[in-house]
């Protein structure tokens, strides 16, 4: 039984089943989703948010697909319909982790699926196979919604899609070499020439500087 289902026998699984091996063989299409839930205050109590990311790993480019306080599985449907046309983020995807959120079953796999992007569930409680992603909804957490309370959903949509405009756009990443996601503004400094300048967003919270050499 083993056998046909393609499993090796137990003393060959530990040295090919490897997770660091599959992200390896599937990086330059490997893709990966994850919700960030945020604490909205309403008339008589709070309630919840979600914010729906996705992030091509190897150039660690993240979008924000959406944002909704009644989020179902037709929502995230939708999104991933909007995602997989020839325009969308998912254009060149093959294969996207996910975890086992209930939102991410039924028609979402479907429409991922019908596009031609094989979808990897991770086992239960396993975070750290999803640690790019973890990394940045905590990133999120630190850099945007620090000693912040949003007030509404339009003003954390807002808010969001700003981060993801710095994000990947002017951060940059250690992981990869001190450059951004967005390759194409990516340069190298000719010495220390220009004057050094600011760009300022969410109220100074998140400050890109550069040097204007024009």
């Amino acid at each position: 039984m083993l056998k046909r289902n393609g499993i090796p026998p137990a003393k060959e699984r530990s040295s090919k089943n490897v997770w660091s091996k599959f992200l390896q063989d599937h990086w330059p299409h490997l893709y990966a989703i994850d919700f960030a839930t945020f604490e909205i205050p309403g008339d008589k109590r709070t309630y919840r948010c979600h914010a729906l990311y996705a992030m091509k790993l190897s150039t660690r480019e993240v979008k924000l697909l959406g944002v909704c306080s009644q989020a179902n599985g037709r929502w995230t449907a939708q999104l991933a319909r909007n995602e997989c046309d020839e325009d969308g983020f998912f254009a060149g995807a093959k294969m996207i982790i996910m975890d086992r959120d209930p939102m991410f079953r039924g028609k979402f796999r479907t429409v991922l699926e019908s596009s031609g992007i094989a979808v990897k569930l991770l086992p239960p409680k396993s975070p750290n196979l999803n640690a790019y992603m973890e990394r940045f909804i905590g990133t999120v957490r630190r850099e945007v919604c620090r000693n912040y309370i949003p007030l509404g959903e339009d003003r954390l949509r807002i808010r969001l899609e700003q981060h993801v405009e710095y994000y990947n756009r002017e951060r940059t990443h250690q992981g990869l070499n001190g450059k951004i996601p967005d390759e194409s503004l990516n340069f190298e400094t000719a010495g220390n020439e220009g004057v050094i300048k600011r760009k300022s967003r969410l109220g100074n919270l998140l400050n890109y500087y550069y040097r204007d050499v024009a």
